[in-house]
């Protein structure tokens, strides 16, 4: 019950927040038209001449996300995550991914963490081996499918360590070669460091 409680409020609130991402972001006025509404600025002239027929106004709309628009989703998956983290992120992203491809939207679902734990011994560098992972691409289609892949992301043994500059910039080429005119990546963290590069704690 309570799983289809915040699965019911995670639904509208990402499709509120896909219809946001939607809305017109130009807005103009286009006077002295053939077509479409009176224009208040040509009030004065109709009073004093009963018989003058003003030219009519429309509102002209460019909607802020289109078919050319490419949203990437990037989800920590450090040791931080865990939990009922990993599971809010899942939930939150599956549907954003869902309702955005739904409306015609390419988007895209990135997962990154480490091979393996930290090793205590090493204290300069990178400890382990990035590990970057993909749950859905540009070119497939949101189906049952994609959401079975997704949910790879809250078995255990995937959280390790946070390298999240990679990570970002791993996101970023991609998400450049998408092709889209419009982009944007979202990333999906708690904010902690959780063992990137090791470092002198006097540092």
């Amino acid at each position: 019950k309570t799983y289809a409680r915040e699965l019911a409020r995670v639904n509208r609130d990402v499709r509120l927040l896909a219809q946001e991402l939607r809305a017109a972001h130009d807005i103009r006025m286009v006077r002295d038209v053939d077509d479409g509404f009176f224009d208040p600025a040509r009030l004065a002239q109709v009073i004093v001449d009963p018989l003058y027929s003003p030219p009519r106004m429309r509102i002209d709309t460019t909607e802020g996300l289109s078919n050319d628009t490419a949203v990437t989703f990037l989800i920590d998956n450090s040791g931080s995550m865990s939990g009922e983290k990993i599971q809010l992120a899942f939930l939150a992203a599956e549907r954003l991914s869902f309702w955005l491809s739904s409306m015609g939207i390419a988007t895209e679902v990135l997962g990154f963490t480490t091979e393996y734990p930290s090793i205590p011994s090493i204290t300069v560098g990178r400890a382990q081996q990035l590990h970057h992972i993909i749950y859905k691409n540009f070119g497939a289609r949101h189906t049952q499918k994609t959401t079975f892949h997704m949910a790879a992301m809250l078995q255990r043994g995937l959280f390790h360590n946070n390298c999240d500059g990679e990570a970002v910039l791993w996101a970023q080429d991609r998400l450049q070669s998408s092709g889209a005119s419009r982009k944007i990546l979202i990333p999906i963290t708690d904010g902690d460091p959780s063992l990137g590069y090791k470092r002198d704690e006097s540092i």
